[in-house]
């Protein structure tokens, strides 16, 4: 069994730069979290545009990376209808992330290539269903569009 070597901090951020390029994530965006650490929200009533993440989102975001090790570097926000009650509509938060084992990179890379990604999605109404999923994204105008 090959172990996995865990990636320093740098090297994940030089990463995520490489990814957000490939995104083709406005320059805002990836010079903001290049030179301030900062993570960028896409809401998504306004596609492609961006604001830094609320203290909210951050926290989740902390806690993430320390679970996992991995770094977050752009964050998607979708409603979501539940399809048992019309009325009930569930934000959900797509967490655009490198992992902190390498050899999963390249794998990433190809998703991305067909406009899909493993994220963890937090749902903000109810925490406990967080997961990590593929997601089914656009790129449209500096930013993401989630669409499955």
């Amino acid at each position: 069994m090959m172990k996995k070597i865990e990636i320093s901090k740098e090297e994940l951020k030089k990463e995520a730069i490489k990814r957000m390029k490939y995104l083709d994530l406005s320059r805002k965006v990836i010079l903001q979290f290049q030179t301030k650490n900062e993570v960028r929200i896409c809401p998504h009533y306004f596609f492609g545009k961006s604001m830094p993440v609320n203290f909210e989102i951050q926290e989740v975001i902390n806690h993430f990376e320390k679970r996992t090790g991995g770094l977050v570097y752009y964050v998607l926000a979708t409603p979501y209808v539940d399809l048992n009650n019309e009325k009930n509509i569930m934000t959900m938060y797509s967490l655009f992330y490198v992992s902190k084992y390498s050899e999963e990179w390249e794998a990433d890379i190809l998703d991305m290539s067909e406009n899909y990604q493993i994220t963890y999605v937090y749902n903000a109404n109810y925490p406990e269903l967080s997961e990590l999923g593929t997601i089914a994204f656009n790129r449209i105008n500096g930013g993401l569009q989630r669409l499955g």
